[in-house]
Formats: C-alpha cells, sequence, structure tokens
C-alpha cells in the first residue's frame, strides 16, 4: 500500500500566490530598510545594495517557507515548489524592472554592454530564487519538521526516498505503486507551464526597454567653449519650445540629484537665461545666482510658466554669462563636459 509524506503530501495547496506575495513584501520591505540605512551612513556607496539584495532573496524565501512549514507542518511538494518559485521569479523581475526605471541613464549604454548587464542581473536574480526554493530552503528546514513516520529505518529510507525524488526535479511519495507514481509524475509535467510566466515577464520587460531606448533622446555633452553655439543654435530657432540646458555637477555634491540646471531659451523671439527653480540645487543657490549676476551688471525677471517659477536675463552678453556662472559661480574648468539638453532644435556634433 502506498505511504503518504506528511512532510511533502501528494496533494498541493493552492495558496502559492500568497507565500510569494509575502516573499516580495518581505524583500521590497527589507530592500527599502537597508536603503534608507545606506543612505543615512554611507549615502554614496551604492554598489553593496545589489549584495544584499541577493541576501534578502535567500532571506524571504526562507521566511516564506518557515510560515509554510509552521502552519501545515510540511515543507512544499515538488508542484507547490515549481509554482512558487515561477510566481517570485516574476516578483523579482518585477521589482528589477522598477529599479531600472530609476535609473534611466542605464538605458543610455551601449547595446551589447546593456544586454549584458540584463542577462546577467535577471538570470542571476532568477538562479537565487531558483535555488533558494529548491534546495537551501529544504536543507534548513527539514530537520525542524516531525518525522514522517516513528520506524527510524522506514523514515530513513522514507527520506531517503524523497531526496532521490526531489534531485529528479519532482517528489513522489515513498513506496508508490506504478499508477500513483505516473500520476505524480503528470502532476510535475502539468506545472511545467508556470515557467511560461517567468518568460513572458521578462520578454515584456525587455519589449518595454527597446521601446524607451527607441524613444530616449541622446546624451549630448559640451564645454564653455560651445556655449556661444548653442546660443546661436537657440536664437535661430523655428520651432516652439526651444532651449538648451546645461546640467552638470560639483566635486563636493556630485550625486545626479544635486545637478545644476543652467537654461537657454527663446521667448517671445528674444534669447535668454533662465534659472529654473524646479531641481533642488537650483533652489537652494538662488540666492547665490542672485547676487552673481547683480554684482556682474545684469538685471532679471521673475516669472512663472506652466506653474514653473524661473528667473529670466534677457540683457547683456548671455554666453558670457553662462561661461562665468560654470568657471566662476561653480568654478568648474572650461574644458570638463557638461550634459546638453536641446528642445526645438537639431544639434550637430
Amino acid at each position: 500500500m502506498p505511504t503518504t509524506s506528511p512532510l511533502e503530501p501528494s496533494r498541493s495547496s493552492s495558496s502559492m500566490m500568497l507565500y510569494s506575495l509575502l516573499f516580495v513584501v518581505a524583500y521590497v520591505c527589507g530592500a527599502l530598510g537597508f536603503g534608507l540605512i545606506v543612505e543615512k551612513l554611507a549615502p554614496n556607496q551604492h554598489g553593496s545594495l545589489a549584495s544584499i539584495g541577493h541576501l534578502l532573496t535567500l532571506g524571504s524565501a526562507l521566511l516564506s517557507g518557515w510560515l509554510f512549514a509552521k502552519r501545515h507542518q510540511r515543507l512544499f511538494s515538488a508542484d507547490e515548489t515549481q509554482r512558487l518559485i515561477a510566481y517570485c521569479i516574476c516578483w523579482i523581475f518585477l521589482v528589477d524592472a522598477l529599479s531600472l526605471a530609476s535609473h534611466p541613464e542605464v538605458l543610455t549604454l551601449p547595446l551589447p554592454v546593456l544586454a549584458g548587464i540584463l542577462a546577467f542581473g535577471f538570470g542571476l536574480d532568477a538562479l537565487i530564487v531558483w535555488a533558494s526554493f529548491r534546495y537551501v530552503l529544504r536543507k534548513a528546514l527539514i530537520k525542524y519538521l516531525p518525522e514522517p513516520t516513528s520506524n527510524p529505518i522506514l523514515s530513513a529510507q522514507l527520506r531517503a526516498n524523497q531526496d532521490k525524488e526531489f534531485d529528479r526535479g519532482h517528489i513522489a511519495p515513498a513506496f508508490q505503486d506504478s499508477d500513483e507514481a505516473e500520476r505524480s509524475n503528470r502532476r510535475s509535467d502539468a506545472m511545467r507551464p508556470y515557467f511560461w510566466g517567468p518568460l513572458v515577464a521578462l520578454l515584456v520587460i525587455v519589449a518595454a526597454i527597446v521601446v524607451l531606448r527607441a524613444r530616449m533622446v541622446p546624451t549630448i555633452h559640451v564645454t564653455v567653449a560651445d556655449i556661444p553655439r548653442v546660443l546661436s543654435k537657440v536664437s535661430t530657432a523655428t520651432r516652439t519650445p526651444a532651449f538648451a540646458a546645461f546640467v552638470f555637477t560639483t566635486p563636493d555634491r556630485p550625486n545626479r540629484k544635486d545637478a545644476v540646471n543652467l537654461q537657454l531659451s527663446l521667448e517671445n523671439g528674444h534669447p535668454g537665461v533662465d534659472w529654473v527653480l524646479l531641481a533642488p540645487r537650483n533652489v537652494e543657490d538662488k540666492a547665490s545666482f542672485i547676487s552673481f549676476i547683480k554684482r556682474r551688471g545684469y538685471s532679471f525677471v521673475e516669472r512663472t510658466t506652466n506653474g514653473v517659477v524661473y528667473l529670466r536675463i534677457e540683457d547683456g552678453d548671455l554666453a558670457q554669462l553662462c561661461a562665468d556662472v560654470v568657471t566662476k559661480l561653480y568654478f568648474r574648468p572650461r574644458s570638463e563636459a557638461m550634459d546638453l539638453v536641446v528642445e526645438g532644435f537639431e544639434w550637430d556634433k
């Protein structure tokens, strides 16, 4: 007569999506917690978050598996494991995609480099999820579960059979007859379509990256020497709106969120310099900018367009003013590259 294992029964639980949600909630909460700690203690050390993410994957898998084992007094069955791995890989892919969306500059990398980064990142995360549920979870929790039988010889043989079947890719009850084994194999085969989920999720993410990459404006790098030509392009633009923004950071604050934004634009047919009070650094340095331009004899007006406040200068040598802001207000070298964002005209390198 077939003996059913209380550790991994033939009947599967239908709550794997719930446990996968527990997995991703634990993962995201842990990532946010570690991110806040790193931001407070070491704001410029974000590289270590990748390895922390791998540990969070393992920890989240152990948490969901421990709660399942505590409630059901057993491990996941083979088809439960397959479904759970598929669901969790989908969640991890989604989290990776959201993380990528917060760093759009990655999409500007050369295509071979970008493809390599994505293949390695997504592949490694999927592998860690698979190994966590397939091996680590089982080894970590099986010792805390009750023995399937009081007979130590039968118990040892049953566990050995389970380990052997698990390594083959499915778990079948020990001492089962051929009909039961065939049904177990069919159940295992029936779960394979779940792994179409991660594949579909990955294809959707790749398609979104391709579309976004095609629509992204390539990064343009210029120096102070290019400012007069940029001003000429803005002044002769025939489209509206027409502007060019110089974006640069300073050595004491290299983070992109602290970048300075200095803009040339065409407004009512007149070119001008705009100090847009939108970027945090521009807002913070407003008083310094006003004091700087006043000392050089420039006048400004404060205007609001689409809810955005900005200071505008239209008199004097606008190209020289921009160069002075870069080199004398922020002490950046004339030869240092700045990012240039253009709208309303084509920039020829």
